[in-house]
């Protein structure tokens, strides 16, 4: 069988150190991380953080899986339909273009109950709730008329909340 991408969960801020044991056993990875400043109370330092919290993508062949659970500090595979999740070859080149070609990348979760702001488009400044997720856009309750509207929004065209 051939080596395909798969993600790992880590345990929480572990992801540089399970990185390197694994790059130890000759796994190969991909931990995407960009720069970001840093405040302390006594100095500014630019540091590389991951980019997915607590997760990591390893490129194996399936066979060889427990060589990764048997590291120290993964937690598991994050699967799909009861399997490892199988990440795609170009997946992990968009991540890496983007990583390269932009800063202040961000990944936030989009969760069922989440409340976003419509950022452009026709419904811009309108806030609603996401019922549902799939294919690159988000379905949102909006609820400014006293009805509730489901509009389905491009990601590009929302972000998250502040309230």
């Amino acid at each position: 069988m051939d080596k395909q991408w798969y993600v790992i969960y880590t345990k929480p801020k572990n992801e540089k150190k399970v990185n390197q044991r694994l790059v130890d056993k000759n796994i190969q990875t991909f931990l995407p991380l960009q720069k970001t400043l840093r405040q302390w109370s006594d100095r500014k330092k630019k540091v590389e953080i991951p980019v997915f919290s607590s997760y990591l993508f390893v490129r194996i062949d399936i066979k060889h899986k427990y060589d990764v659970l048997e590291t120290n500090g993964v937690v598991r595979f994050v699967n799909y339909l009861g399997k490892p999740a199988i990440v795609r070859e170009h997946e992990i080149e968009a991540i890496r273009f983007l990583l390269n070609n932009y800063t202040e990348i961000k990944a936030e979760s989009l969760a069922i109950g989440s409340r976003l702001e419509i950022k452009a488009g026709t419904l811009k400044g309108n806030t609603g709730i996401v019922v549902k997720h799939k294919n690159g856009s988000v379905s949102l309750a909006l609820e400014n008329l006293g009805y509730q509207l489901i509009a389905s929004i491009p990601v590009n065209q929302i972000a998250l909340a502040a309230f």
